[in-house]
Formats: structure tokens, C-alpha cells, sequence
């Protein structure tokens, strides 16, 4: 088996296998972190619309009460807009 490097592929391999799972891993965890934000974008934007119809005020004051930050804001904005 030493003769014909057998020993040596079957590392390689293992190495590549190895590999394609750390990037398969890295990629599971950056799409739940994706879906985690994307969730959290469309609760903030239900919590707006809620606001806006039950204590009958602007956008700008329901952003206001609930302490958004400026890239929340933008987000919020930007689903109202279209």
C-alpha cells in the first residue's frame, strides 16, 4: 500500500473532507444568522405598522418610542417606501 501512495491519498482526502465540512458549518451558521436578522427586521416593521394603527401616530414617532437605531430606521424607511 506504501508502495503506491495509498496511505498518503487517503490523508489528502481526509484533509478535503474535512475542509468541505468547515465550510459547510460556516455556511449553516451564516444563513441562521441571516434568518435570525431577517426575522428580527420583519418583527421591528410589524411593530411599527401596529403601532402607527392602534396609537395613530407617524412612523417617525413609533421609530422614536421603540428606541430604533439609525440602520433600523433605514430598514423600516425603506419597507415603507415600496
Amino acid at each position: 500500500m506504501k508502495e503506491y501512495g495509498f496511505e498518503e491519498i487517503e490523508k489528502e482526502v481526509k484533509k478535503i473532507c474535512n475542509l468541505g465540512e468547515m465550510i459547510a458549518r460556516e455556511n449553516i451558521e451564516k444563513g441562521h444568522s441571516m434568518g435570525i436578522e431577517q426575522g428580527q427586521k420583519l418583527e421591528r416593521i410589524t411593530l411599527i405598522k401596529n403601532m402607527m394603527e392602534s396609537l395613530q401616530c407617524s412612523m417617525q414617532r413609533a421609530m422614536d418610542v421603540l428606541k430604533l437605531t439609525a440602520d433600523e430606521r433605514k430598514d423600516v424607511e425603506e419597507y415603507f417606501k415600496s
